[in-house]
């Protein structure tokens, strides 16, 4: 059944993304593992954060990408970015508040959402993912702390990178490697989209075809992971023998579009 009246769209699309994530909860194996077990030794320093200043809200003024993407305040960042000078002074004393106080202005957590189509029916819900705009100003609040806070810590990617000169031994490490991280999912209540994991093998076709009885199968959590000739890394097209072609013919067709 279609539905064309926009406030029972807006509630479906409300529901639908409020509800994934304990249904996706509700889905994950139970395991005895906790994540205190996956836990560092705690760090016996402490963090500071500092206060900020006009200057640094305007700098941070700077490098926040040009947009025209409102938020619920409805203030154009364009605007707001060439009269930052003007608002840099209370802008800076408000981030110090809440820097002080430990607390954020509620107004400044209240985000738009945004269903955006990712593929396949455009009838069905499940094919949408949201895309949260914020305010404007709240994205100061956002760089500011997050270079506070990356400054004492140390940060992780999503990737996984092994080596070893058996394709057999390399294998068999990856999927005792997958083991542990699949625990760790359950441990803290993660779930891991299948649907956009993949391994890539690094490889030369000579040592690919001196093992051409090799059995290539990554698994986690008993589930088959797909293996990919190529992938995208950081814009990047690499091919599974570093040939390049995969990412000179990307760059050629972006080329003769111009």
């Amino acid at each position: 059944m279609e539905i064309k009246e926009k406030n029972i769209i807006a509630n479906k699309f409300n529901d639908f993304f409020t509800d994934i994530g304990p249904k996706l909860a509700d889905k994950i194996p139970s395991t005895n593992t906790t994540f205190q077990n996956f836990l560092k030794n705690p760090s016996t320093s402490s963090i500071g954060i500092e206060l900020t200043s006009p200057a640094e809200v305007i700098l941070v003024a700077k490098e926040l990408r040009p947009t025209h993407s409102r938020g619920l305040d409805e203030i154009d960042p364009q605007i707001a970015k060439f009269t930052i000078e003007a608002t840099s002074i209370p802008l800076a004393e408000v981030m110090n508040c809440s820097i002080l106080t430990g607390t954020v202005p509620t107004s400044l957590k209240i985000a738009k959402i945004i269903p955006i189509f990712k593929g396949g029916d455009k009838q069905k819900i499940c094919n949408y993912r949201p895309i949260s705009i914020l305010p404007y100003f709240s994205k100061f609040f956002e760089k500011i702390i997050y270079g506070r806070v990356m400054s004492y810590i140390t940060s992780k990617n999503t990737n996984v990178f092994m080596s070893n000169k058996s394709i057999d031994a390399l294998v068999s490490n990856m999927n005792n490697e997958l083991k542990i991280i699949g625990e760790w999912f359950k441990a803290n209540k993660l779930s891991l989209n299948l649907t956009k994991t993949n391994f890539i093998l690094f490889c030369s076709k000579r040592k690919l075809n001196l093992n051409p009885g090799c059995n290539i199968a990554i698994n986690i959590d008993n589930q088959c992971v797909a293996r990919v000739s190529s992938t995208k890394f950081l814009g990047v097209h690499i091919d599974e023998h570093l040939t390049w072609k995969d990412h000179i013919t990307y760059i050629s067709k972006k080329i003769s579009k111009i």
